[in-house]
């Protein structure tokens, strides 16, 4: 370790609390490089020592390794095992693009050459401090450290140890590891929570649809082939996208009339992501396979059995050969309706599994299968009566799901603001006294009892946000646990 110097006032990054000081990583810890013992001796491997490489860098704090060495490389090589509480830091790697892994030995362990080891004094520096710094750190690490190759980055030799951290006492290190663990938990068990509801959001439309189709009035709807159901004017009911040889990626363009392609269908939505295009001429030459609005695209290989109806603006594209295309007849049959039976009618989707099953190198359905689907068929009232009872529960959905995706972008925020009042010694304990708590809810009881105060609960959603703006973090914080405790 180098000397301790004062840091000059033109390199102080920000200004810091009484007793804090920025010293460089080289001033208080230690450094080791590590190293990969010979693969063409298979003694030295395969043994009971942990040996780290950038794939084990996905735990905070590490107590296992995939590949592990024998006491033998120890004797026999330069690698040494570093102590329980030693930094890691992937030093290169192409993860180095875009993410710094830091984590913290668990027990004695041995690590290669694309990680640097960093030994804390530890009566200067708090080895789990550390590693909130160099997380806290990431971005600008990324920004001004990193030597990019072309497919592996590396941090550039001495920068880690030229890097200046700001330091408090070490009795302030650990109470403000502990405070962080503990918040970091909470935000954590908050994203949770919030990733759960959305995926039971996101999940709700499927659930309509089963409702809708195990019904006992669905049972008696009259069920019919999709060749039945086809447009008379148009011909065919099912039309299979254009084969390769008409259509090769040779002839797509950068722009010109879309082609709708597979990954373009979801669950019944058309998706304008990643378009291909084909000349004015060359869609001429392919009239046959352009759809039209009220259509059915149904994806016929890959993830098979997607389905969605095509809107207005898709109206006159042309379709790959991974699509089939259903022309309905609009006078007995709501398109999006068929659509719903494929996604959420189990006889229809035992159908679709049974057929795709039955290629003989792959999953797939072609036109004749998809034309032979029996799928159920009601007056068209109440096909338009069902879809309609659809959309609205669809956005219903869809608000809630958006309302929890805004919430779960406050939850995003949260690491990078509890970290930053850390090192800037903000950072204050959740916990209340006892006399603390006593006397909020003391402020808290209306004065009068014919006077309600307004419910807390009917603001939790946008009180973790509001507390944020105000750069409050650990009220933030505390706010989305109770958004976790309380869903809607």
């Amino acid at each position: 370790m180098k000397s301790q110097t004062p840091t000059p006032k033109s390199e102080i990054p920000h200004p810091l609390p009484n007793g804090w000081r920025w010293v460089r990583l080289g001033e208080v810890c230690r450094f080791r490089h590590g190293s990969t013992p010979s693969k063409a001796d298979r003694t030295l491997w395969n043994g009971d020592v942990l040996w780290v490489s950038p794939k084990d860098m996905y735990a905070d704090v590490l107590m296992d390794s995939q590949d592990k060495i024998s006491r033998l490389a120890l004797d026999r090589t330069r690698i040494a095992e570093v102590p329980e509480g030693t930094v890691l830091v992937v030093i290169r790697s192409g993860v180095l693009a875009h993410t710094l892994p830091v984590a913290i030995a668990g027990r004695p362990l041995t690590f290669n050459q694309d990680i640097k080891g960093i030994l804390p004094n530890s009566t200067v520096v708090d080895g789990t401090y550390l590693r909130w710094v160099l997380e806290f750190n990431e971005s600008r690490i990324l920004s001004e450290g990193i030597k990019q190759g072309a497919t592996v980055h590396s941090i550039r030799s001495g920068y880690i140890e030229a890097f200046r951290i700001p330091l408090p006492p070490l009795s302030e290190q650990n109470r403000i590891s502990e405070i962080l663990k503990s918040q970091m938990a909470s935000v954590e068990n908050a994203r949770a929570a919030a990733m759960a509801r959305l995926e039971a959001a996101k999940a709700l439309p499927a659930a309509f649809l089963r409702q809708v189709f195990e019904a006992t009035l669905a049972a008696r709807w009259p069920r019919l082939e999709i060749s039945l159901l086809g447009d008379p004017i148009r011909g065919d009911a099912v039309q299979t996208g254009p084969f390769g040889a008409q259509l090769p990626s040779s002839e797509f363009r950068t722009e010109g009339v879309p082609v709708l392609n597979i990954g373009n269908v979801k669950e019944g939505r058309i998706v304008l992501d990643r378009l291909d295009f084909v000349s004015p001429h060359k869609a001429d030459q392919l009239e046959r396979y352009r759809v039209r609005r009220g259509d059915m695209l149904f994806t016929r290989s890959g993830s098979v059995g997607r389905s969605a109806v095509v809107p207005d603006t898709c109206d006159g594209w042309l379709i790959s050969y991974h699509l089939l295309r259903v022309a309905f007849d609009s006078a007995r049959v709501e398109p999006g309706f068929i659509s719903a039976a494929i996604r959420g009618d189990r006889h229809v989707l035992n159908q679709i599994r049974i057929a795709a099953g039955r290629g003989a190198t792959r999953d797939g359905v072609n036109a004749s299968i998809l034309a032979a689907l029996r799928v159920p068929c009601p007056s068209i009232e109440v096909q338009q009566n069902v879809l309609r009872q659809f959309d609205e529960f669809l956005n219903l959905a869809d608000r809630v799901a958006t309302s929890i995706e805004h919430e779960l972008q406050t939850i995003s925020a949260l690491p990078a603001a509890l970290l930053r009042q850390a090192f800037t010694g903000e950072i204050k304990s959740a916990t209340r006294t006892k006399e603390q708590q006593k006397r909020k809810q003391q402020r808290q009881t209306p004065r009068h009892p014919a006077i309600r105060r307004p419910s807390r609960q009917k603001h939790l959603r946008h009180h973790a946000a509001r507390q944020l703006r105000r750069g409050d973090a650990i009220r933030a914080r505390a706010e989305l646990d109770s958004v976790s405790a309380h869903p809607r």
